[in-house]
Formats: C-alpha cells, structure tokens, sequence
C-alpha cells in the first residue's frame, strides 16, 4: 500500500535561514537560530521584488548555461502570483523598472504590483549585463509612467510611509487603486 506525498514542512522546518527579529532601526535582520523568540513570519518585511534575469551580456548566458531571461508573460505571473500568495503578510510588491524597462514594468501595476521603486541616476549591474534602461528616470517621468498605466502615483518613503508635505518629488513611487493597498 502507497501511502500519499509526505506533509508539507512548517516555514522553521523548510528554511536554511534564522528567523528575521526586529533590529533597533526598524529593520530586518538575522537572529540567533536557537532563540527562544520566533516572530510571526513575513512580519518585517516591507516589499517582495521579484528581479527578472537580465541575460544579454551576463556570462552565464554567453557560455550557455542559462536560457534567456524571463518572457514578459512569465514576469507578469510571477508578480500576480506574489500578490495572491503573499497577501495579507507582505502588502508590497514591486515591479523593477530598471531590470525590466519602464513600460513593461508599468504593465505590472495592473498585475499585482503597487510600487514602481524609487527614481535611479546610475545603474551600472543591469546594464553590464545588456539592460538598456536603468539611467536617468527622474520623478515627473515616473509619475508619467504610473499616471499611464491608470493608476495614481503616490510618493513615499524607504519603509513605506508618507514623506513630509514640505518635501519634493524625488524618491520612491508607490499606487493608489483598485486591489492594493
């Protein structure tokens, strides 16, 4: 007799990583695996980015030991999945402009996504690796962008909050609309 496939492991069991604890400044970090506190999973984290393979030039891909990166379709169920499978434990979810290119990432607001990440000056790894995006996307653009895409831009700070009135456009960009919050 056959018994069924073996029980899933809980999240202690299938993680090679310690637990995250809350560090003084508020953010994530490594604890003592044998600590007696075990915060609630996925609770300090502020965003999941998932970041496409950008192929081009990579080495990997130029000796063949990778196929190309990723198909707009397949990026596109990866950050719809994260949205459903993810939800209510981390609320944010990214699209990577600078991996991807500022159209097909604005495509995935309407995927899942709720944040476009913050303007760039000088990304130097993506286009090493043949990215033709990821220089000089300044605030007005990415609120263009988000404005394109339906959706209504909303700028805010590294750990998700609003920035000060007094203070100008200039860093990440979130969205306000239907199924994100």
């Amino acid at each position: 007799m056959q018994e069924g496939p073996a029980p899933l492991p809980t999240p202690s069991q299938a993680s090679p990583h310690p637990p995250l604890q809350e560090s003084p400044r508020g953010t994530s970090s490594s604890s003592d695996p044998h600590s007696s506190q075990h915060p609630s999973s996925f609770a300090r984290i502020s965003e999941f980015v998932p970041l496409p393979f950008v192929h081009m030039e990579a080495p990997v891909y130029l000796k063949g030991g990778s196929r190309k990166g990723p198909t707009l379709r397949e990026c596109v169920l990866l950050h719809a999945v994260s949205r459903l499978a993810l939800h209510p434990h981390i609320t944010n979810i990214q699209a990577s402009w600078v991996k991807m290119g500022p159209q097909k990432a604005a495509a995935l607001l309407n995927s899942g996504c709720n944040d476009m990440g913050g303007v760039l000056m000088n990304e130097s790894i993506t286009r090493a690796a043949g990215a033709t995006h990821g220089q000089e996307l300044d605030a007005s653009c990415m609120m263009d962008i988000i404005t394109a895409a339906g959706r209504h831009p909303v700028q805010r700070t590294t750990p998700y909050s609003l920035p000060p009135e007094e203070q100008p456009p200039t860093g990440g960009a979130g969205t306000q609309g239907a199924g994100n919050k």
